[in-house]
């Protein structure tokens, strides 16, 4: 299925890894329609296997997100990689 045909947009996502030895870490007002989110929960809604059935054309790309949630993850905690 196209997309676009389908009267949908692409939408990129940003992601922030952040983290604070002390306190709470923030989002500034730019950035208030954003949520905070885990690594798993990420890949559960917006990279999942089933994503790329359901959208082959961006298949390669949902893989490749999904590797850098993972490498990301690595870095945040290290212990859990």
């Amino acid at each position: 299925m196209d997309l676009a045909d389908a009267g949908r947009r692409d939408t990129v996502h940003a992601i922030y890894v952040a983290w604070s030895d002390e306190g709470e870490v923030t989002l500034s007002s730019e950035h208030t329609a954003f949520r905070w989110t885990g690594a798993d929960d990420y890949v559960a809604e917006w990279c999942h296997e089933g994503l790329e059935a359901a959208v082959p054309a961006f298949a390669v790309w949902i893989r490749q997100v999904r590797l850098n949630v993972g490498l990301a993850r690595e870095v945040v905690d290290p212990q859990r990689g």
